[in-house]
């Protein structure tokens, strides 16, 4: 389980890295699992959803370079 603070940090989209853990909007808590890209349809990456603990449990997403997220914390990937 994530511990949260309520000292929130907001990040934007454009400004996160590999191994981010964050908060969308709707209270999904998500690890960011690729480094972010720049695409035709904004920022790409990766996410590992901490929320559920069935499979599939990661998706691509797609955001605006200024969304914003709360920034959880980072915890670096570890290569398998």
């Amino acid at each position: 389980m994530i511990a949260y603070s309520s000292d929130a940090t907001q990040i934007c989209a454009d400004q996160l890295t590999e191994g981010d853990i964050i908060r969308h909007f709707t209270g999904d808590t998500w690890q960011v699992i690729s480094e972010p890209e720049y695409t035709h349809s904004g920022i790409s990456f990766e996410v590992l959803c901490l929320d559920l603990e069935t499979l599939p449990n990661t998706q691509l997403v797609v955001f605006a370079p200024r969304w914003r997220f709360e920034l959880i914390n980072y915890q670096p990937l570890i290569a398998a």
